[in-house]
């Protein structure tokens, strides 16, 4: 039985009887139909287009993340390359970004919410596990609403991964924005007729069609605008949002192309940028016939400032000497921050040599004036190696090692000077690379060996102490001095555990000489700024004096001013507390520094010990006399023990002796010899003195 509603059957409302209105409804029908399949397939294809588009941005800038981390890798500047992470993490539609070791081990992590809030650091994540068959390659992983690009970071090998995850939220909006205009349309279909709608169909379609070819050329029209078609505001809504689009991938692209060629601290070339310029500043001389200068510049003595007052300050002296420094530099030369505390500059167009000297005076005259950071007055000075293309050198690599041998060369000269590059910078460079490859093995093959020099009472001649002098025995160079290694130990950090087993050594070998019957006398052992700066020293004094069975009071620590003076007060403690166990403190080569005799008096010292440059000379230069009265005046008026260093004359124990110093040490007594030769010498036991042994001096 059939519903009526006024009158009417009710399929009459649905499907009228008109044959003309049923052929016209028919025709919308069909039309819509139409519409709707192709709506919905346009959807899935323009869905397709748009994921694939972003696949590629995100390959591209992986690559350049990949590209800006090999440094930051190598160096594992963590710090930096957590910068860059996070400025990158600001790239539409990116979820989070990794950049993990060969291990999978994660060295950066950044984290950003689909809500648009900003990048997070997180820290403590697992390892991530790199999904591919390991052909080193780029990888891609999909799920349901993201896309997740892996690429390696190499150089001469895969270093480690990043990983980008990317929402595709925003594809499912398009889509969904499409099907929108899809439906709208079928119900228009419906309404009108089948001419209104083939007419209004083809305009429509013509602005899709601009759009998905504008999505499938978005690399080729990167930074164009699509004209935006008005008759439908979903349309309308699709080319504002791929022209928004376009513009925010522009931007966050030049702003990663920024970040990959500049110093995230200073905002200067970075080593890549700085290589390329430096390859087209050669390929230019090579035309013109012109000389090019590159200048390696390494602050002096920057990681005190670092130690001392700590990284943000140090930081931001960086920050300043680069802004101060890079005012100097012409537009067409090249100021550049390869890492740490070192600055580069490419000087081009230039008439002669002389011209890189004057550059570089300048650079040391404006660092010559104080900066201030947070308060704190600094000074510092710098180091610069000149090299010269192409005198010194055709390519880049080698420029820049020349540059950098000649920079050495101005630090071993005491700094604050520039040095211009010659061929025997090299040889020197090469044999401290073997010095130091050698020094980190020398330890665990057993070649240091330990020398004593006696220190004798001047009263009775009777050996009252010994110095502990290591020497480098290698099997190839001989014996070497510590004068030619110490300073290597202490710049690889290597001066620490060589600087223990010194102490160790040196407290067995005196324990070993009292259980053999000797009389029982100090062993003096030096320490050095980067062990005086170790905070488990007094632990490590007070471990070995227990493991050898050494009594405090036979052990004496030497040190020279230049170690207390910058960090007194830390300093100060940490004495103290060694003093308390019962250990002698010594100031060894006293008046060759900075000598702050107001500091002297709160230090907690036993012994100076007068330097050999005042000894030598003492019998014959008034002024060395002088100075060597004063001191040992100074020390007894403050109740301290003076010893003279350096003795090699009678003469000049003669005059120590007539102006009451305590003891001296030196090659008139005895050389440093090993530890069994001292041993014999010991089994004589005898003064080395005795027509004086039982008088005093006038």
């Amino acid at each position: 039985m059939n519903g009526t509603k006024n009158g009417l059957p009710l399929r009459n409302l649905v499907w009228p009887r008109s044959l003309h209105a049923q052929l016209a409804l028919l025709s919308g029908l069909m039309l819509a139909l139409t519409i709707a399949v192709y709506g919905w397939y346009t959807a899935r294809e323009q869905s397709a287009i748009a994921e694939k588009a972003i696949l590629t941005e995100m390959q591209i800038l992986a690559q350049n993340l990949a590209t800006a981390s090999a440094d930051y890798l190598i160096i594992r500047d963590f710090a930096s390359l957590e910068q860059i992470l996070i400025q990158s993490a600001e790239f539409p539609g990116v979820l989070s970004i990794q950049v993990t070791d060969a291990a999978g081990r994660r060295v950066g992590d950044v984290v950003r919410s689909e809500n648009s809030a900003p990048a997070r650091v997180r820290f403590g994540e697992p390892a991530l596990a790199h999904p591919s068959t390991g052909s080193g390659g780029t990888f891609v992983q999909r799920e349901t609403d993201r896309l997740a690009v892996w690429h390696p970071v190499t150089s001469g090998g895969i270093l480690g991964w990043v990983r980008i995850e990317h929402s595709l939220r925003t594809i499912g909006e398009i889509r969904g924005q499409i099907r929108k205009t899809s439906l709208i349309a079928v119900v228009l279909a419906i309404l009108v007729s089948t001419a209104l709608l083939l007419a209004f169909l083809n305009r429509p379609m013509r602005a899709i069609q601009r759009a998905t070819l504008f999505a499938q050329k978005l690399d080729e029209l990167r930074g164009s605008k699509i004209a935006v078609d008005r008759t439908t505001v979903e349309i309308e809504q699709l080319g504002d949002a791929l022209n928004e689009a376009s513009a925010r991938l522009l931007d966050s692209e030049s702003r990663l192309d920024h970040l990959a060629h500049h110093d995230p601290l200073t905002n200067l070339p970075n080593r890549l940028l700085f290589l390329d310029r430096l390859n087209q500043a050669i390929s230019q001389a090579q035309r013109a016939k012109n000389p090019v200068a590159l200048l390696f510049l390494d602050l002096d003595r920057f990681k005190v400032i670092n130690d001392t007052l700590g990284h943000i300050i140090g930081d931001q002296l960086l920050k300043d000497a680069g802004d101060r420094l890079s005012g100097i530099v012409r537009d067409g030369d090249t100021f550049a921050r390869l890492g740490g505390d070192e600055f580069n500059i490419i000087l081009t167009y230039m008439s002669h040599a002389q011209d890189a000297a004057t550059v570089a005076q300048k650079l040391l005259d404006l660092l010559s004036q104080p900066f201030v950071v947070e308060g704190h007055e600094l000074f510092i000075t710098a180091s610069i190696g000149i090299t010269l293309f192409p005198t010194d050198g055709a390519e880049a690599q080698t420029l820049l090692k020349n540059a950098d041998a000649a920079m050495y060369r101005a630090k071993e000269q005491g700094g604050n000077q520039y040095q211009f590059y010659s061929p025997i910078m090299t040889i020197k460079a090469h044999e401290r690379l073997a010095m130091e490859t050698g020094l980190r093995h020398a330890l665990k093959r057993a070649e240091f060996a330990m020398y004593y020099q006696p220190q004798v009472d001047l009263r009775t001649g009777e050996i009252v102490g010994m110095e502990a002098l290591i020497r480098w025995l290698h099997p190839t160079w001989g014996i070497i001095s510590p004068t030619d290694f110490i300073p290597l130990a202490e710049q690889t950090g290597m001066i620490v555990p060589i600087g223990e087993w010194v102490l160790r050594t040196a407290c067995a070998q005196n324990k070993a000489w009292q259980s053999a019957g000797f009389p029982p006398m100090r062993m003096g052992v030096n320490l050095s700024s980067r062990q005086l700066k170790e905070k488990g020293l007094v632990g490590l004094v007070g471990r070995v004096l227990g493991e050898t069975g050494l009594e405090p009071r036979f052990l004496e620590l030497e040190l020279t001013e230049s170690l207390i003076i910058p960090n007194a007060e830390p300093t100060i403690e940490t004495l103290r507390d060694i003093r308390a166990m019962g250990v002698q403190i010594a100031i060894d080569d006293f008046g060759t520094g900075h000598s702050y005799l107001n500091y002297l008096k709160y230090f907690p010292v036993d012994k100076l010990k007068i330097d050999t440059s005042f000894i030598r000379n003492i019998a014959t230069d008034p002024s060395d006399a002088a100075i060597a009265s004063a001191v040992i005046l100074l020390a007894h008026n403050l109740g301290l023990k003076v010893i003279a260093e350096g003795v090699e004359t009678e003469e000049q124990m003669a005059y120590l002796r007539k102006n009451r110093c305590d003891q001296i040490q030196g090659c008139f007594y005895s050389p440093a010899v090993p530890g069994e030769a001292m041993t014999e010498f010991l089994r004589e036991g005898r003064p080395f003195f005795p027509h004086i042994a039982d008088s005093q001096p006038s």
